[in-house]
């Protein structure tokens, strides 16, 4: 179950509907308590169910040079000027991709929330160097990493083009109660791979009434007959499946409802996972964006 405290909660849902991917930073260091507060993050996340990723933040610019470099074959990095460097390493479990976007994105938007800039990357870097600095156990092998620095002005950009409501979900927002629908946006806005955005949203009403959130790798056909895409989604669309849940997540809590992710929805269908209401966060309050519930 996603549990975090009021405070947090609030400030992760304004970084939701604020936070920007910065691919240029100033190179200015970040002040050691912003660092140390990020590092409490990284050891403190809650992680998906089959999942159980180490995110190892580290600081200094040369270290995100040796990380954010030009590689063999003349692939260039889009990073530059990065200070902190969080290195994601998965020790080979099922679902360690997933819980790489679950984990990364809780301190990408505590980061959001101090005002540092960040960028998820899964491609165009150093993977040995992201090892050596990060200290990896044996056995070890780097997900992705996070670049995070000082944003300065014009540094920031965001992808003008989000995918709609009617485009992630099959059924009407006024259709739905209000704690899915924001859930179901906030999912909506979530980091991805070259904004692919590789989601669908399935609601169904459970037990008692109570809905059932299935999450899929993409549109499936109508009554979803014949299903064919597999379970485990290919590379860094597992790792956008995650980033989408904790956004998901942050938006029920935010709502008032606590829930838990089951990886893949055990019913035969290839569905990447699904969201069980199993509690009221915060007394199933509505929490005011400002803090006042």
């Amino acid at each position: 179950m996603f549990e975090t405290d009021h405070q947090t909660l609030v400030r992760w849902r304004q970084a939701i509907d604020r936070r920007k991917s910065v691919r240029r930073f100033t190179g200015e260091p970040l002040d050691p308590r912003t660092v140390r507060a990020l590092g409490r993050v990284c050891t403190g996340c809650t992680h998906l169910p089959g999942g159980r990723v180490r995110v190892v933040p580290v600081d200094g610019r040369d270290a995100a040079r040796r990380v954010f470099r030009w590689l063999p074959g003349g692939i260039a990095t889009f990073i530059h000027g990065a200070s902190l460097t969080f290195v994601i390493l998965s020790s080979g479990l099922p679902h360690d991709p997933e819980d790489a976007g679950f984990c990364g994105e809780q301190v990408v938007l505590e980061a959001c929330s101090l005002n540092v800039g960040t960028c998820w990357v899964s491609g165009t870097f150093s993977r040995k160097a992201a090892l050596s600095l990060a200290g990896a156990a044996q056995g070890q092998h780097v997900v992705c990493v996070i670049a995070a620095g000082s944003a300065g002005p014009a540094t920031a950009s965001r992808h003008k083009r989000k995918k709609s409501f009617g485009q992630v979900c099959g059924t009407p927002p006024d259709a739905l109660p209000p704690w899915i629908g924001d859930a179901i946006n906030c999912a909506r806005v979530a980091p991805s791979g070259i904004n692919r955005q590789p989601w669908w949203f399935e609601v169904r009403d459970g037990v008692l009434h109570k809905p059932e959130v299935v999450l899929w790798p993409r549109k499936p056909a109508p009554d979803f007959p014949g299903v064919t895409f597999p379970v485990l989604a290919a590379g860094p669309r597992r790792i956008d499946h995650g980033i989408a849940m904790l956004h998901f997540s942050v938006g029920a809590a935010f709502g008032g409802v606590n829930g838990r992710w089951s990886l893949g929805d055990g019913i035969g269908r290839p569905a990447v996972a699904r969201f069980s209401m199993e509690g009221q966060g915060f007394a199933g309050r509505k929490i005011d964006p400002q803090g006042i519930e």
